[in-house]
């Protein structure tokens, strides 16, 4: 198979209440740089730097950004080291992302 990556951004950022045009951004930008099975991401003082300088975002900005994406459990982690929502975005393989899945600390819960 090839590898590829699909993420469900748009589709879903209303539904999460991820109202913020740069949380989004941010989120983006981190999908697009996650590593292959394991969606981490790496978000040292150069990355961030990095990342203020193409997101036209402010360092206290991303730190809220990252909170906000927390809180909607859209990403998990801290200090510089995050995992994206395997729910949300996967690049690898699909064995890697349903033992991923089952991790319970990273599931999203739905109340209707």
């Amino acid at each position: 198979k090839d590898r590829f990556y699909i993420t469900y951004i748009d589709f879903i950022a209303p539904f999460f209440k991820l109202k913020s045009a740069k949380a989004k951004d941010l989120l983006i930008w981190m999908c697009n740089h996650a590593e292959f099975n394991t969606g981490r991401v790496l978000l040292n003082a150069n990355i961030r730097a990095e990342i203020s300088k193409e997101l036209d975002i402010s360092a206290g900005s991303i730190t809220n950004n990252l909170k906000a994406l927390k809180d909607l459990n859209l990403i998990s982690g801290e200090k510089g080291t995050f995992t994206i929502n395997p729910q949300i975005f996967w690049k690898g393989d699909e064995k890697a992302r349903k033992a991923f899945i089952l991790k319970p600390e990273i599931r999203i819960k739905f109340s209707i």
